[in-house]
């Protein structure tokens, strides 16, 4: 009998230690006990400077549907060590991709992050077409929308997908991912990119709190297809002037893009983009939330 109660008492200690993986209770799109940000785990072998447990980062990226490359993004994600990300171009259980395969959920079960998707077309091959937020921090809310287009070009209603997260218990913010209008024809998207950036802009102008916004502007640095007057009014841009990221409809264009609003532009410690994948060059930004002494 001692035996048989001392061989239990063993497996119960085994299997206590062994802990889940941080997606195996991912349920989206709150989780109340997210990774601290920055944290890292002690055991690790890791060379490289960590991050600031002060400061947040941020990804764009396009993941190009049917064409992503899940490693790749997971290993970006997670090298570095991002808090909030805005995945453009998701296909969600449609024929294109695979009717089984959601693929915001994939990649966020991938590195242990929260996600809210929001779609761009409902009906896309019996499934849905959009993007995605994801978050390693607390969501306190969540909320999708469409943009507006002109009535007489047209167009898809590109979407809005809007989280206010918990960096700790005295500071929050506003993230927010967009799409706007980056289709082949130029009298469309200059009908309905400004159109789609005052929605956003009335959307955000009465936040208070540091609010973030990125994902796809479709802008060039000078002349008409530069961001639109009312977006920069409101928002400080992330970088003046901007590397273009894709060559389109015969230009060089800046996609993925970070802005940002009520917090000291001294508080962008770094923005770059990342090296290309799926032929998408990701945007990434970090902030300084907390200031030293």
């Amino acid at each position: 009998m001692k035996t048989s109660l001392s061989f239990l008492f063993i497996c119960l200690m085994v299997f206590s230690s062994c802990g889940k993986a941080p997606w195996e209770d991912y349920a989206a799109p709150v989780d109340p006990n997210p990774p601290t940000p920055g944290a890292t785990n002690p055991d690790d072998d890791n060379e490289e400077e960590e991050k600031d447990p002060n400061n947040i980062r941020i990804i764009s990226i396009g993941i190009n549907n049917r064409n992503a490359e899940y490693d790749y993004l997971t290993e970006l994600i997670n090298n570095e060590e991002a808090d909030l990300v805005v995945l453009r171009e998701v296909d969600k259980n449609n024929t294109r991709t695979g009717i089984d395969i959601n693929q915001a959920e994939l990649i966020a079960s991938r590195v242990g992050m929260q996600y809210v998707f929001a779609p761009q077309l409902d009906n896309y091959n019996q499934g849905q077409f959009g993007l995605a937020v994801l978050s390693k921090l607390p969501i306190e809310e969540s909320s999708i929308m469409k943009l507006p287009v002109d009535p007489t070009e047209k167009g898809d209603e590109r979407p809005l997908a809007y989280l206010k997260v918990n960096f700790n218990r005295d500071i929050a913010f506003a993230f927010i991912g967009v799409h706007l209008d980056d289709s082949g024809g130029a009298s469309r998207r200059a009908a309905n990119r400004p159109l789609q950036s005052g929605a956003i802009v009335d959307f955000i102008k009465d936040m208070d709190i540091p609010v973030f916004v990125a994902g796809n502007f479709f802008f060039q640095n000078e002349g008409a297809e530069s961001l639109p007057a009312v977006l920069i009014e409101e928002l400080t841009p992330g970088c003046r002037p901007c590397e273009a990221t894709v060559t389109q409809h015969g230009g060089e264009f800046i996609a993925d893009h970070i802005l940002f609003k009520n917090i000291d532009p001294q508080q962008l410690v770094d923005y770059r983009l990342g090296p290309s994948i799926s032929s998408r060059r990701p945007a990434i930004a970090e902030f300084k939330i907390i200031k030293g002494e």
